[in-house]
């Protein structure tokens, strides 16, 4: 069972505006709307109720140890294709792809090679995995970052080659 907020009586103290446009739609990021300290306490009380579901174990976990930078800090971003193409992330709960352009906890070379890839996809009509068909080329757009600044790209396709690859 799920549910979903239909109004907001009294907001928390520790309640944001979300600063990322595609918050609500995009699963992305789910924590958007809480201030970074209430993020850590909210992500201790995860992992402590994680321990005693699934091992078993009453530990108390006595601190989240909070990132320096709380924006564009990941090393990884996988994203989903689907018609259109659309690029981005799954909608919460779905396998609904929700086109985005620029992800705020990602590194912004992240969407730049995701708008290369699009535009490699309009311009040759390469076609989008579907789930449903099991036809298409590209699955996802799987993009890697390094401290010296450097990126690596891979597409996760359903097949052999791509078209203007490498022979």
């Amino acid at each position: 069972l799920w549910g979903h907020v239909t109004q907001i009586e009294q907001p928390s103290p520790c309640r944001l505006t979300p600063d990322c446009p595609y918050f609500g739609r995009c699963g992305g990021c789910r924590l958007r709307h809480m201030d970074y300290t209430e993020e850590c306490s909210y992500k201790r009380a995860r992992v402590e109720e994680a321990l005693h579901r699934i091992g078993g174990l009453s530990l108390p976990v006595s601190v989240i140890h909070g990132a320096a930078q709380i924006s564009r800090y990941r090393n990884k971003v996988q994203f989903p294709v689907s018609a259109g193409p659309a690029i981005g992330f799954y909608q919460a709960r779905t396998h609904r792809v929700v086109d985005v352009e620029d992800c705020l906890l990602q590194p912004k070379e992240a969407a730049s090679l995701r708008g290369a890839v699009k535009q490699w996809m309009l311009r040759f009509q390469v076609p989008s995995y579907d789930e449903r068909t099991g036809t298409g080329l590209i699955r996802h757009v799987y993009v890697r970052f390094n401290r010296a600044g450097q990126s690596l790209c891979c597409l996760m396709v359903n097949g052999t080659r791509v078209p203007h690859g490498p022979e």
